[in-house]
């Protein structure tokens, strides 16, 4: 609970740094994943992303959905965007050694 409560409050708080202007403007948001990854997606400058412990759980829940580990060169952020398909894999991420090696995203079902 905890830890939904940490990342629930940092989602609050990226809501709430939002400028006016930016509600107008895509969010990307889709799927279960990240409501607040992709809240910041096409926000550069715009609030912090969420909180480690946040996307290192995301990031073994969807391991454990794909039935297979990410290489460990991806970062948290890296293996949810390109393992949920929000961004297409770069050509050294589908290079890397692993299970999931050419397989991005998993297809899930």
């Amino acid at each position: 609970m905890e830890l939904f409560s940490r990342s629930w409050g940092a989602l609050l708080e990226a809501v709430d740094a939002l400028a006016d202007a930016d509600f107008g403007r895509e969010s990307g948001c889709r799927g279960w994943l990240a409501h607040h990854l992709d809240l910041i997606a096409h926000l550069p400058d715009g609030p912090p992303p969420p909180p480690p412990e946040g996307l290192a759980r995301s990031r073994a829940l969807l391991e454990r959905i794909a039935g297979a580990a990410f290489p460990a060169s991806f970062t948290d952020r890296d293996a949810l965007l390109a393992g949920t398909g929000r961004r297409a894999p770069t050509p050294s991420e589908q290079a890397e050694p692993g299970a999931l090696a050419g397989r991005l995203p998993p297809v899930l079902g």
